[in-house]
């Protein structure tokens, strides 16, 4: 299930092919590791802010429903003056928190993505340039967008 993008049309081309970019190697993992699907909604509250901001829902979720009865959702909040790997790490934070949320409501288990090696999740962080998933007791980093 790939992710569906929603946008208010207020969005710039540029703003929204920037968090593309950023989104998709995480958008990946999550497809890879639990064929869940997200729904990314891009409104662009502030005209020419120096962020870029959008809402990622679990799938058929948006907006309008959290208008109407809380959903999970992970805000994502980019900087430009960010590196590249910055800005995936931060991502891939915020939508963490929102898969393990919506696994432990679905399934009972939680702490995506998990380590192979040990049993707890892994963390984002930028490391040498590269956005990674690394694990907390020093097991082998894995580049975000490579989970398997």
């Amino acid at each position: 299930m790939t992710a569906v993008w929603l946008t208010d049309g207020s969005t710039l081309v540029d703003d929204e092919t920037a968090l593309r970019e950023v989104l998709a190697p995480v958008l990946v993992d999550v497809e890879e590791t639990t064929g869940m699907g997200l729904t990314v909604e891009l409104r662009r509250n502030v005209p020419q802010a120096e962020d870029l901001t959008c809402t990622v829902f679990p799938e058929g979720k948006s907006w309008d429903d959290f208008e109407v009865e809380p959903v999970a959702r992970a805000t994502i909040r980019l900087t430009r003056r960010n590196a590249f790997a910055e800005q995936i790490a931060s991502a891939a934070s915020s939508i963490e928190s929102l898969v393990t949320k919506e696994q432990w409501e679905r399934a009972g288990r939680g702490g995506w993505p998990p380590c192979q090696l040990h049993n707890h999740q892994l963390r984002p962080t930028a490391s040498d340039g590269v956005a990674v998933w690394r694990c907390p007791s020093g097991g082998p980093d894995v580049p975000i967008g490579e989970l398997r």
